[in-house]
């Protein structure tokens, strides 16, 4: 069995690890090639994705004599520490080092890197080159860490681990489900995309949490509503209380989170993956979940598709009740950031409207004048666009609001079926 099999899902990744741990166990005939052993293997991500974990199996593949250095010591004994760890590692040989977490090892900003620890590990690195030591490293955020220290040379190969998609998540919910006593018809499709981006650790906290929810109700088995609000009290930090407003308070929740969804099902079918209100005990009231396949930051014609869908809520209020949402304050924020940009960074209405970031010149006051009226022109062209789209499908807008209002929690097949049957 190899020692990457207990990773669920990351085939790519594990691919590209296990050509490198296969240079690192076989040396011989990559020698014979002319190749020479890496010089160090980083990974980095955010928390809770398995960083260390593929360390380790990538050390037990391995099967060379391991050394950890993580920061458990004052920053004196630690600084020995590493010099200690090396120079072990050095006369052990073939051996492999870890450091864990190794942007933490200093406490130092983005701005102050040159932390005697850091220098203290790049000396260390140039003095192992011509003996069979290899290092791995794992790091959550890799602006705390001198570039001189991360270039090649130091740590040849660089990958980054995410947070698990698509297929990815589906496999590791279903992993985690198997250790636990669940239903046999489990939706895992639709779970995969409510629970899309979160961490490994989070997608194991939220199924132990639907063990919990399962067993205070005597359940047998934990079912799939059981994992939807666990997902909703962790994901989304939704209480369980729900809140007791108003008959006009929750249709008009319920008609604002309706107009999100309703924009979003219109342009990207099938991208709502929950709605939730009357469970906040916050003027927020609800929210709508939406699955992102592809990162929208690189798409504009994806970023033009969310400023609509956070517009959808204030408009459908308008419609309906002909007065102004007092809940929109967040979605206009994030609507106009998504316009700004467009328009400044990428240059999406021409070059004259861009940052001049890049000269030695500050921006005037006209020009910043001349952005900000775009923007409010942009912002002002895209709500009548939203209010076309709802006034249009003003069936569905209704039905939906009706629903939500009723059951409180919709999920996509819901959705699905609210607009199979217009």
């Amino acid at each position: 069995m190899n020692s990457f099999d207990k990773i669920i899902g990351y085939e790519s990744i594990k691919i590209e690890i296990t050509r490198i741990c296969d240079v690192v166990k076989n040396g011989d005939k990559y020698k014979k090639l002319g190749v020479k052993l890496p010089n160090g293997l980083l990974l980095y991500g955010e928390p809770g994705v398995g960083k260390t974990l593929f360390a380790n199996s990538f050390i037990d593949e391995c099967e060379r004599k391991s050394f950890v250095c993580r920061k458990n010591l004052p920053d004196g004994e630690f600084i020995k520490f590493i010099k200690e760890t090396f120079e072990k590692a050095k006369n052990n040989t073939p051996s492999i080092i870890l450091l864990d977490d190794f942007d933490k090892f200093a406490n130092e900003d983005k701005d102050h890197k040159n932390a005697e620890e850091y220098v203290t590990i790049q000396s260390c690195i140039d003095e192992i080159k011509n003996y069979d030591v290899f290092v791995i490293a794992t790091a959550n955020d890799l602006s705390l860490v001198p570039s001189s220290l991360l270039r090649a040379g130091r740590f040849d190969t660089t990958i980054e681990i995410k947070n698990p998609k698509g297929q990815d998540a589906e496999q590791i919910i279903k992993h985690y489900l198997s250790l636990k006593n669940s239903v046999a018809d489990m939706d895992f499709k639709q779970l995969a995309r409510i629970l899309n981006g979160r961490s490994c650790a989070e997608l194991e906290t939220i199924i132990n949490q639907a063990g919990i929810y399962a067993g205070f109700e005597n359940k047998e088995k934990i079912d799939f509503e059981d994992i939807v609000r666990a997902s909703i009290r962790i994901v989304y930090d939704a209480p369980e209380t729900i809140k007791n407003g108003s008959v006009e308070d929750n249709e008009m929740v319920s008609y604002h989170e309706a107009g999100h969804a309703v924009i979003s099902e219109l342009l990207e079918p099938n991208s709502v993956t929950m709605i939730s209100v009357g469970n906040r005990e916050s003027s927020i009231g609800g929210f709508t979940a939406y699955y992102r396949d592809n990162e929208y930051w690189h798409s504009v014609d994806l970023m033009k598709n969310r400023i609509m869908c956070l517009l959808g809520g204030k408009c459908a209020i308008e419609i309906k009740y002909g007065k102004i949402d007092a809940g929109c304050t967040s979605d206009i924020e994030r609507a106009i950031d998504v316009i700004q940009r467009i328009i400044t960074q990428y240059c999406g209405l021409g070059f004259d409207k861009c940052n001049s970031r890049h000269f030695d010149f500050e921006l005037s006051e006209t020009h910043k004048y001349y952005q900000e009226r775009t923007i409010n022109d942009e912002l002002e062209r895209f709500y009548q666009q939203v209010k076309e789209l709802l006034v249009k499908n003003r069936k569905f807008l209704d039905k939906l609001a009706e629903e939500i209002n009723k059951k409180k929690l919709l999920t996509a097949n819901d959705i699905k079926k609210i607009r199979e049957n217009l």
